[in-house]
C-alpha cells in the first residue's frame, strides 16, 4: 500500500475519476482564492496611496494658509503706508516692531 505523499505526488491522484469531476470545483476555488489575494494587495496599496496624498492635502493646506496670511499682512501694511503718504501725514510708518511697556 502507497503512503499519502506517494499518491499526492504521483499521477494516479489524477486519474482518480471523482477527482476528475471536482476540477471545475478546484479551479473555481483557485481563482476565488486568487483574486481574494489581489484585491486584498490592491486595497492596502490604495490606503498607503490615500494617506500620502492626504499628508500632501494638508501640507499644501498648511502652506496656502500661511501664504495668505502673509500676503493679508503685507497687504494691509503697504495700503497703510500708502494712505499716509498720499495724505502728507506727520505719521511716519514703523520700521521696528512695537515693544510691551510694563507699568
Amino acid at each position: 500500500m502507497k503512503s499519502f505523499f506517494q499518491y499526492l505526488f504521483s499521477a494516479e491522484m489524477f486519474r482518480n475519476e471523482g477527482l476528475r469531476r471536482q476540477y471545475p470545483r478546484i479551479f473555481f476555488a483557485c481563482v476565488l482564492i486568487l483574486a481574494y489575494i489581489f484585491f486584498g494587495l490592491r486595497a492596502g496599496l490604495q490606503h498607503i496611496r490615500l494617506d500620502r496624498v492626504r499628508k500632501e492635502a494638508t501640507t499644501a493646506q498648511h502652506h496656502y494658509i500661511s501664504v495668505s496670511t502673509e500676503w493679508s499682512i503685507k497687504t494691509r501694511q503697504s495700503n497703510i503706508s500708502d494712505q499716509l503718504s498720499d495724505n502728507n501725514s506727520k505719521i511716519k510708518v514703523s520700521t521696528t516692531p512695537p515693544v510691551y511697556v510694563n507699568r
